[in-house]
């Protein structure tokens, strides 16, 4: 079913897919606590995350990047900036500040960009994900997320070890899950299985 839902912010149009995809609120990991996810090892193949993603129902047209500030203000230490040269895009159309009273201590920034008339660098930006815990940004590790609003999808490439991409029903991401049958972690496959193979034998 098609997500004709119109948000008043690019905010509210990722609380929106997050819902619908079975989640209370965005938070890690996303495997876990989505009923339909798939779990595929990159084993620091960040080429192979970009094909997953080019082999998506849509493209995405929302970006969250997540970050942990200190409990005070502190100057700006310019990684925004960076974030924005690396992917290519603008400052953030919205930065919402939100509590995890049960997540973490603190809040968390998010940033969000509406990409449907922009053209993001996910090579460079994937480049950047699967060098976060080898010597890069580690703010990068596990931050970044990646919206469909109109199929209700989630791509989530959190470091060079692996992937999660989850959405609202089983028919949306069967084909990835044939396509890409290979690459599914090991360790989730009985759970994955069980999640993919009735609705193909049906």
């Amino acid at each position: 079913m098609i997500n004709t839902f119109i948000p008043r912010s690019p905010h509210d149009a990722v609380t929106n897919v997050v819902y619908r995809i079975g989640m209370a609120r965005l938070e890690r990991p996303v495997f876990y606590l989505c009923p339909v996810a798939l779990r595929f090892d990159i084993g620091g193949r960040w080429d192979l995350a970009l094909k997953i993603l080019h082999a998506m129902p849509g493209k995405p047209d929302l970006l969250l990047w997540r970050t942990y500030p200190d409990d005070k203000p502190k100057p700006d230490d310019g990684l925004l900036d960076k974030f924005c040269a690396i992917c290519g895009i603008p400052d953030p159309d919205e930065t919402t500040m939100v509590s995890h009273d049960d997540e973490c201590s603190g809040h968390t920034l998010d940033h969000c960009w509406r990409l449907k008339d922009q053209r993001l660098d996910a090579k460079a930006l994937f480049g950047e994900i699967a060098r976060a815990e080898l010597g890069g940004f580690t703010e990068f590790a596990g931050t970044v997320f990646l919206f469909d609003t109109v199929h209700d999808t989630l791509f989530f490439f959190y470091d060079d070890r692996g992937l999660d991409v989850a959405a609202r029903s089983v028919d949306t991401l069967s084909p990835l899950y044939k396509q890409f049958d290979q690459h599914i972690l090991a360790y989730d496959r009985a759970r994955i299985d069980g999640i993919f193979l009735p609705n193909i034998r049906t």
